[in-house]
């Protein structure tokens, strides 16, 4: 018994279904990249919005008052051992985020530290940045007393 096998020749198959799956890829492939472009430039773009209008001078001082009174009740807590290091850095940063978006209107309380440093002011900078590593290491050291009184001193003297 003799078999015979004979092929058929590559065109002799449509090419429709052929062209239609390599057009669908390619557009596939086309806006994923447009997507990704996309999504880098806006994210290159977003800018932290810097423009506030700072609370009158008579309110400020009222704020200025209420917020280092915080800043006693924290130093309180840290002498009576009622708070831990840790939790106090994570107040004070929290003292001084709220008192800084009463002041200004600008949600810093939601800003990262890279926010932050775009808003050119170096003094909130300075302190947030000396809260970050007490505030997220396993071990919390640091001078928290220290970094309350120059907290302090940043209320007492915003303008």
């Amino acid at each position: 018994m003799e078999t015979t096998v004979s092929l058929q020749e590559f065109f002799s198959y449509s090419l429709w279904p052929i062209v239609v799956v390599c057009l669908l890829g390619f557009v596939v492939i086309l806006v994923f990249v447009i997507c990704c472009i996309a999504g880098k430039r806006t994210k290159k773009e977003k800018q932290v919005e810097v423009n506030y209008k700072p609370v009158p001078e008579r309110n400020l001082a009222g704020l200025q008052a209420m917020y280092c009174k915080k800043l006693d009740e924290i130093a309180l807590g840290l002498q009576q051992g009622s708070i831990s290091n840790r939790k106090a850095y994570h107040m004070t940063s929290a003292c001084i985020r709220e008192f800084v978006y009463k002041a200004t209107g600008l949600r810093v309380t939601n800003y990262t530290l890279q926010d932050i440093k775009g808003l050119e002011m170096p003094v909130l900078e300075e302190l947030v940045t000396e809260y970050y590593a007490p505030e997220f290491q396993r071990l919390s050291q640091g001078d928290i007393h220290a970094s309350i009184e120059r907290t302090r001193r940043a209320i007492e003297t915003w303008k």
